[in-house]
């Protein structure tokens, strides 16, 4: 039970050239090319965390023991581009894809979750399963950086360049300003999937 990334991103959030940049970095200097790809992964992956959001193409499996009592299944990590499949374990123990037409997707909701479609209702599932429902998805704004929106990658920018400068110091805080950025971008509230954090 709980929300796994099965696909992880296939490019960087923001590009390289625009990191050296924020980093005061030469384009013709390539010393620290690798450094500042580590971390560009580490910003983003820190933005994603704090943010509750997916902002590169990746694809996620939410698995949980039974549907939520309120029929709406939230899907962590917004924006939702679609959904992939979803399977369940009947009550005799065998595992079944839920067609399209048994559910709606409500994604313009942040996150985007799932529903009944009208006179449908969710299937039995065998009880004490650990993993009776699992929704596979593809969330993010899109599979390159040109995609990911300016105030997601400044984030970024910021982290990189915050880290770079304070390379071997401990005792670094992060800045109180982008503190304030990464709870301003942050989704919502904190859904409680049944433990599944968002």
């Amino acid at each position: 039970m709980g929300l796994t990334r099965i696909v992880e991103p296939a490019s960087l959030a923001v590009s390289l050239v625009d990191a050296k940049k924020q980093c005061e970095i030469g384009d013709t200097d390539t010393t620290h090319d690798d450094h500042l790809r580590r971390l560009i992964r580490t910003a983003t992956s820190d933005a994603e965390r704090h943010t509750r959001r997916s902002l590169i193409t990746q694809t996620w499996k939410l698995s949980l023991r039974k549907f939520p009592s309120g029929d709406r299944v939230y899907l962590p990590r917004p924006p939702l581009q679609s959904i992939t499949s979803v399977s369940y374990v009947d009550a005799n123990g065998a595992t079944q894809t839920l067609s399209g037409s048994v559910y709606q997707v409500a994604d313009d909701s942040k996150p985007a979750f799932i529903e009944p479609a009208f006179g449908q209702s969710w299937p039995a599932l065998r009880p004490e399963t650990s993993e009776a429902l699992a929704i596979t998805y593809v969330a993010g704004f899109g599979s390159t950086a040109s995609s990911v929106p300016a105030e997601y990658q400044n984030l970024i920018f910021e982290l990189v360049a915050f880290r770079f400068m304070n390379r071997g110091d401990t005792d670094q805080q992060i800045p109180r300003h982008i503190k304030w950025a990464m709870d301003s971008l942050r989704c919502g509230a904190m859904y409680d999937y049944f433990g599944v954090k968002n």
